[in-house]
């Protein structure tokens, strides 16, 4: 008997304990459009939200909407997200045009997420409205002037506001923890509106400014001088008398104003040319750089050189000259200056070189 009713009992919590482990965890989550406290636009009493997806369309030339006024700032959406879960819930994540936001829990341990308001910014997207933002204040526009109520010139002036349900869609998405996997994930989708505000013209202006757009100057701006850059170029020493050679050279530059500027030295050594690498001086106001010094050392060539060998008792001289060439400047910046010249004597006399000392 106690070995039946002990088998009997091992079967019994057997068959019970899969039942209680693979029980599954049931989720629902929602989402829908939030309510938007509204204003009056101007005179036209057409309503918009103060915090909700608007697009700003403007007059260029005061005779058509063609423009949008706010394009280069955010966009906000409100929209209520809820969640009920009869396990623990894991994650829920609101999403409109590309972005994100997780949504916290508020009650029951982390079972339930109330009905609660989320406010969502993203970059500036078009609607899926099958129009562009313009398109739709011209065709809203042609609409309202057909009903003969005012004419079109006066519609421009006074501006008003034209709304599409179905432009956006926001989706949620929550996720529900259980044994052994069994877990619960649903996603839900709702269409968003958008409020499309074709702003009252009055002269082809465009109107006010978001803070985010730089405002446009009331005058013409004022010329701007074109840089003007003034080179010096020195050598030592620039008279040498006894071969091979080395000559420094240093120079400055100084300059009326902000720029890059690169350069290079280019010299002639009588019929021979050499230069140095290109250099880089950045002025970040008006002022003076000095230039990377730079030796050039010159060897007088041999009998097949290029270097005149002069009869007996006559010294052989080579005329040397350099000057700063500029790879890049300032845009219209006038440059003077930077060249300089030198001697080269090999083979002096006693006597010449007793002079020239």
């Amino acid at each position: 008997m106690r070995y039946l009713l002990g088998v009997f009992i091992a079967l019994g919590m057997g068959s019970m304990a899969p039942h209680l482990a693979t029980a599954k965890a049931k989720l629902t989550v929602g989402v829908a459009p939030a309510v938007h406290k509204m204003s009056k636009y101007k005179n036209s009493g057409d309503l918009y939200p103060l915090q909700g997806p608007l697009i700003r369309v403007y007059s260029s030339d005061g005779k058509t909407y063609d423009r949008i006024a706010n394009d280069n700032r955010n966009m906000n959406f409100l929209v209520d997200v809820w969640a009920v879960c009869n396990r623990k819930i894991r994650d829920l994540t609101l999403n409109i045009n590309g972005e994100s936001r997780n949504v916290k829990y508020t009650s029951n341990k982390g079972k339930q997420v109330k009905r609660r308001t989320e406010h969502l910014k993203t970059p500036f997207t078009l609607p899926k409205i099958g129009l562009k933002p313009a398109q739709a204040c011209r065709k809203e526009l042609d609409k309202r002037v057909a009903l003969g109520h005012k004419s079109r010139n006066i519609w421009m002036k006074t501006g008003f506001v034209v709304k599409y349900d179905n432009a956006y869609e926001a989706k949620v998405t929550g996720s529900c923890s259980a044994t052994l996997g069994r877990g619960d994930i649903e996603v839900e989708k709702t269409a968003l509106p958008v409020w499309i505000i074709c702003e009252a013209v009055k002269g082809g202006q465009q109107p006010k400014q978001d803070k985010g757009q730089p405002a446009r100057p009331k005058f013409p701006a004022k010329p701007v001088k074109p840089v003007k850059l003034d080179l010096s170029l020195k050598v030592i020493p620039a008279v040498v008398q006894k071969c091979p050679a080395s000559l420094k050279f240093t120079g400055k530059i100084k300059s009326t104003g902000a720029g890059v500027v690169r350069y290079r030295i280019v010299g002639r050594d009588g019929v021979k040319a050499w230069q140095t690498p290109v250099k880089t001086v950045k002025f970040d106001r008006a002022g003076i750089r000095n230039l990377s010094s730079w030796t050039h050392h010159y060897h007088p060539p041999g009998p097949a050189g290029n270097l005149t060998v002069q009869p007996p008792g006559r010294e052989n001289m080579v005329k040397g000259s350099a000057r700063i060439v500029m790879v890049e400047k300032p845009d219209g910046a006038s440059v003077i200056g930077g060249a300089t010249t030198y001697r080269i004597w090999c083979n002096v006399p006693p006597d010449r070189l007793r002079m020239n000392r």
